[in-house]
């Protein structure tokens, strides 16, 4: 049950967030081939945020659920932004040392090729 109060009081810290951030909730709509999720995705991050923290804290009593739930509900955005981050990060270090190699073994082809002429 705490799961679920977590994640109602975070989904409503995401609007909060969403509404601080935009001046405004804006409300879903369609643009012509994509669908804006509006105060919906904040909320969801809000929520996911607030489960992971108070699942991972294991609150003891409401006082402490709530204000985990709050804080997580605050962050969700940053939180999600961070480890959405760390994976760009560690896509872009896989590539740049895939193109690495690649590159260090063409130039030891052309050093053997330059070698033999």
């Amino acid at each position: 049950m705490s799961l679920l109060y977590g994640f109602l009081i975070g989904s409503f810290m995401g609007l909060l967030t969403h509404a601080k951030r935009n001046g405004k909730i804006i409300k879903p709509y369609n643009k012509k081939r994509v669908f804006e999720y509006g105060f919906l995705l904040d909320c969801l991050f809000g929520g996911v945020a607030a489960i992971a923290i108070v699942t991972l804290t294991e609150p003891a009593t409401l006082d402490q659920l709530i204000f985990t739930s709050v804080l997580a509900g605050y962050g969700g955005d940053t939180l999600i932004a961070k480890v959405e981050a760390a994976k760009l990060s560690e896509i872009l270090n896989q590539l740049f040392f895939q193109v690495e190699i690649e590159l260090n073994a063409e130039i030891i082809i052309e050093n053997q090729s330059q070698i033999h002429s």
